[in-house]
This record gives structure tokens, sequence and C-alpha cells, in this order.
């Protein structure tokens, strides 16, 4: 059973939340994806598509730099191969306590892709605490 008030959100030690977050994407990433999921290739790769479009609604010139830059880095890994699951969305309010487990993962948006795209929701997130 889930405990929907207390969200890793309120474990107050950064490490002890990272170290949560560590253990939840290792135990997600190591089987392989089952077959039949998106690819996050397929996901990237549209959201690069859309990056001139979106650049020429920006006014600011570093932001339009910076936006290619960063769809160029992002079109140069749409094509790594990647067979593991991930959950794209885990942060600390999508980790809640649990009876089974201490903390268990909620409400994936399931990837199939390189585990290194998993990394970025969780440090943004703690980022922001």
């Amino acid at each position: 059973r889930l405990d929907g008030s207390r969200t890793l959100a309120s474990v107050e030690d950064d490490d002890e939340a990272m170290g949560v977050l560590a253990g939840l994407l290792n135990r997600l990433h190591s089987v392989p994806a089952p077959p039949g999921l998106r690819g996050l290739g397929e996901i990237a790769g549209a959201m690069v598509e859309e990056v001139p479009s979106a650049v020429d609604s920006l006014a600011d010139p570093e932001d339009r730099s910076r936006l290619r830059g960063w769809a160029s880095a992002v079109a140069e890994l749409v094509g790594e191969p990647g067979d593991r699951v991930l959950h794209w969305d885990l942060h600390y309010e999508n980790v809640l306590a649990a009876q089974r487990e201490p903390w268990l993962a909620i409400d994936p948006e399931p990837l199939v892709g390189d585990p290194g795209f998993d990394l970025w929701p969780p440090l943004d997130t703690g980022w922001e605490r």
C-alpha cells in the first residue's frame, strides 16, 4: 500500500533522497525492456524536428543559440541504442512511501532507451529544492 501523503520531497537530507532515486533507477534499469514500448529515439527525433519553428519564435539571440545547441546535442544521441525501460518522469513527487518497500516510483511514462536519459528529472527536481 502506498502512502500518498508522504513523497520523497518530505526527506530533508538531499544525499538520502538522491540515494533513494539512484536505487529506484538501478532497479528499473536492471532488466531489458519488454517489446512494444515507444523508443526514446522516436520521441527525441520528433522534438528535434520542432526546433526550427521554436527557434523562430524566440526573441533573444542567446536563447535561439542555446536551443540550437541543445537540439544539436540531442540529434547526435537520437540514434543511440538503448534497451532499458525508462521511467521518463521520476522526480521527488513521483516517489511515495510504501509498505512493501520503503519507497516506490509511481506515474511512469515508459520508454525504451539509454538509462542516462532518466537522470535529468530527478537531478532537476533536486536542484529546485
